[in-house]
């Protein structure tokens, strides 16, 4: 049997692609969105073939015109790739998959945490690694570079949106 994946997309430029497997719920390929082409963003999606996608809708308010003007665009290009390919996606706000996975948190930085939070109790601890980034430092102290790795906000996020994706694919089988 093929194996068959759903996508969780955090729209923006910091946003990611994450495919899971609808059997394990394993994470499969996380992709940063290629801001850099259209074409990348098709051949990836083309690649998996999800068979369900939800995207993350723009949240518009104070302070973030610019960013969700951006978002939108994006949002259409997820759209319109999607469309071509003929494949089932929803456009959900981040309150409804937050609600369903049960991450209450009030502001920005306190939901960010909470993600990560809720990210490393859904998943297995090989794929909450696949969660981090890697960042660079220098101690002063000791004149030297050093490697760090930590949980990535915007990783887990999009893949909690993907883990919401596959439990609403489960509920409609």
């Amino acid at each position: 049997m093929t194996k068959q994946y759903v996508l969780g997309a955090d729209n923006g430029k910091t946003g990611c692609l994450v495919f899971l497997d609808t059997d394990t719920g394993r994470i499969e390929e996380i992709q940063w969105y290629p801001n850099d082409s259209a074409k990348r963003l098709y051949e990836l999606i083309e690649k998996y073939k999800p068979v369900y996608t939800v995207l993350e809708k723009p949240f518009m308010g104070p302070g973030f015109k610019n960013v969700a003007s951006t978002n939108f665009e994006i949002l259409g290009r997820y759209a319109q790739v999607l469309d071509m390919l003929d494949l089932k996606y929803d456009a959900i706000r981040a309150v409804t998959w937050r609600a369903k996975l049960k991450i209450k948190a009030k502001g920005r930085q306190q939901q960010k945490e909470a993600s990560i939070q809720t990210a490393a109790q859904l998943f297995s601890e090989e794929d909450y690694m696949k969660l981090h980034s890697e960042w660079k430092s220098i101690n002063k102290e000791l004149h030297k570079k050093e490697v760090h790795c930590t949980p990535n906000d915007n990783m887990c996020e999009s893949a909690l949106i993907a883990y919401y994706a596959l439990q609403i694919w489960r509920e409609q089988q």
